[in-house]
């Protein structure tokens, strides 16, 4: 039976809140990922793609597209040719000045590893993905996140967030995956070979477009 955790998207609104007094360097990256990697074809992306009101589809490579999702919430959807489906979530939320982006990845991971530890058991196995900086065309960024699942079982999720502060807000798009089995219960999250499989032209699109505009939706 799944137990009912914080996931990623939620956990994320209340990390912004405790890291807005975070100050200071701190520039020593998480242990690598585990995680292998696809060679994908990737088209020429988008420098005006606008994430908060995607109109059409870009395609990602591989098969896979990226649009809007029916409905309100700030979501995008990406869908394969064959039928797999998953989403992008959006956030967003104010920073003050001196806000650290490194402070708040590695606090980010840390928050999980306890959360999980909490919910899991503490043999659940919570591995941190290096910090990357990033120059995108709007400024500097970070990606970061980490994979999970039991001891000596593969892993069954894996959270790959990308953050940016923009005209004092902290902008975040994140990328999210559970394989069934997984102590998460998705919602509406694509699988770890979905995500690594349209994580190539997630990339891509932020490091032609850049994070979605601050000003929100």
């Amino acid at each position: 039976m799944h137990r009912r955790l914080r996931r990623p998207a939620a956990l994320v609104l209340l990390a912004p809140l405790v890291l807005l007094v975070a100050c200071g360097d701190d520039d020593e990256a998480a242990p690598p990922s585990t995680t292998a990697s696809t060679t994908t074809t990737l088209p020429a992306m988008p420098t005006d793609f606008d994430w908060w009101h995607a109109v059409g589809k870009v395609p990602l490579g591989g098969g896979w597209e990226l649009g809007p999702c029916e409905g309100d919430d700030p979501t995008l959807c990406y869908e394969h040719e064959d039928g797999r489906h998953g989403i992008i979530e959006l956030f967003r939320f104010s920073a003050p000045a001196d806000f650290n982006l490194n402070a708040h990845a590695s606090q980010f991971v840390s928050d999980f590893v306890t959360d999980r530890k909490a919910g899991c058991g503490e043999a659940y196995r919570v591995v941190a993905e290096p910090i990357e900086a990033l120059d995108l065309p709007d400024g500097p960024a970070r990606r970061y996140g980490f994979s999970g699942g039991a001891e000596g079982a593969p892993d069954t999720e894996r959270t790959i967030q990308w953050a940016g502060v923009r005209e004092g807000v902290l902008v975040i798009v994140v990328l999210t995956g559970y394989d069934p089995g997984s102590c998460v219960t998705g919602e509406g999250e694509g699988t770890l070979q979905d995500q690594e499989e349209v994580l190539p032209g997630i990339q891509a699109l932020l490091l032609a477009a850049g994070l979605p505009n601050p000003a929100g939706p």
